[in-house]
């Protein structure tokens, strides 16, 4: 007859894989593109603002029978005259011509229409090229950076534009096909930005809105560089004995407090300074919190905050490491937030010790001794991943997107004999 040893494997299967590059500095940096789309709002028309919202439409594209209409106008919508003539830049499939109509309202006098969109940036924007043209002209400004800045951001429209008759000395009527590109990398800033956009469709005696169509397609492509973070274990009490018989498999007996020591580490991999930094990390149900240690730089800046064994208080604080923690569920599964105040300039790093240990199993705490996790066999989770949840980045706030580790594992396996 079989019976159980008495002993439990566990199996440190999976150190923190990091959410982004570890080099401090040098991380690589992640991109985004925006485009003209009907996310696109309509601001203004003819220089009489929107009451409300208005959302841009896609514009009519004009077909093979241009200057009249063709038979389908649906079939070369994606491949349009428009589209087949332009020169400088290839869009991407996601960008698409829009106007405030689907056809001109004005085909003869011409229209202004004002476009605006906002876009967020979630990190510190590092590099941005605007890709953009109209039929006919157009102005822009991006976070009220615009035409009057050096090297000002329009094509095909001359001064005083946006008041004139849209003929030909104020609207350039003949090259429309030319895609510009402007470096947008010094107007972009962290968090939520705007983009206002300005088009003029020229004045054209005897226009139809066939003959005289209005439209404008743009693309933004943006990178941008975010902090670093990273979890991993750095050691466990009893240490983990390699078992040569299992192929160097770790066993600890059952029954018996482990004692984990992990480091939450955030780099500062963005050319900005950070401040107001916060990181949230939950701890698997198994576990109790023993400790934190906070280091900024390598250096300590505060003692270690010890946590009373009672698990019993909605939520404890620890103010000089600004460290909140507070439990959930029957077995107080603690969750943490630790806030970095900052400073922290590029290429610094703060670091979050945690010692945690094996809990007792609540089903069988009263047992003469104690029960302590893990009880069965499966892969345990240390912690849910450390996650970035948010920073100030020289002044602008920035709530980050997917910047969590993956958690720590430890996999136990219980082992029969007869």
């Amino acid at each position: 007859m079989k019976k159980k040893l008495g002993a439990i494997l566990l199996v440190v299967a999976l150190v923190l894989a990091l959410a982004l590059p570890a080099a401090p500095v040098a991380a690589a940096a992640l991109s985004m593109t925006v485009v003209s789309d009907t996310s696109t709002e309509v601001t203004a028309v003819n220089n009489v603002p929107v009451v409300g919202s208005q959302d841009a439409v896609y514009a009519w594209e004009p077909g093979p029978l241009y200057p009249i209409d063709g038979p389908n106008d649906a079939a070369w919508q994606a491949n349009s005259l428009w589209d087949q003539n332009l020169t400088g830049h290839t869009f991407s499939a996601s960008a698409d011509w829009i106007w405030d109509s689907y056809r001109v309202v004005n085909p003869i006098a011409g229209d202004v229409i004002d476009f605006q969109k906002t876009f967020y940036i979630a990190g510190f924007p590092s590099s941005g090229t605007l890709y953009i043209t109209a039929d006919n002209g157009y102005e822009v400004w991006v976070n009220g950076n615009g035409a009057a800045a050096p090297g000002g951001k329009s094509a095909q429209v001359g001064a005083g534009w946006r008041t004139s008759d849209l003929t030909q000395s104020y609207v350039d009527a003949n090259n429309w096909q030319s895609v510009e590109s402007w470096d947008i990398s010094g107007d972009l800033q962290p968090g939520w930005n705007t983009i206002d956009i300005y088009a003029a469709n020229e004045q054209m005696n005897g226009a139809t809105p066939s003959s005289n169509p209005g439209g404008l397609i743009f693309e933004i492509d943006i990178e941008y560089d975010v902090p670093d973070i990273e979890k991993v274990l750095v050691s466990s009490d009893p240490t983990l004995t390699p078992d040569t018989n299992s192929n160097g498999i770790d066993e600890l007996p059952i029954n018996t407090t482990t004692t984990f020591t992990m480091d939450i580490t955030v780099t500062n991999s963005t050319p900005g300074t950070l401040t107001n930094i916060l990181v949230q990390d939950n701890l698997g149900g198994d576990l109790w919190l023993v400790s934190t240690d906070v280091d900024i730089d390598a250096s300590p800046v505060d003692t270690t905050w010890l946590i009373p064994t009672a698990k019993k208080n909605n939520a404890m604080s620890d103010n000089s490491n600004e460290i909140t923690v507070w439990w959930t569920g029957k077995t107080k599964k603690v969750h943490l937030l630790w806030n970095i105040p900052g400073p922290l300039a590029p290429g610094a790093t703060a670091t979050l010790r945690l010692v945690v240990q094996t809990d007792i199993n609540p089903g069988q705490g009263k047992k003469t001794p104690p029960v302590v996790e893990y009880t069965s066999a499966g892969i345990n989770d240390l912690n849910s991943g450390a996650t970035l949840r948010s920073a100030w980045i020289d002044g602008f706030f920035v709530v980050f997107e997917g910047l969590q580790t993956d958690p720590i594992q430890v996999e136990s396996m219980g082992e029969e004999d007869d």
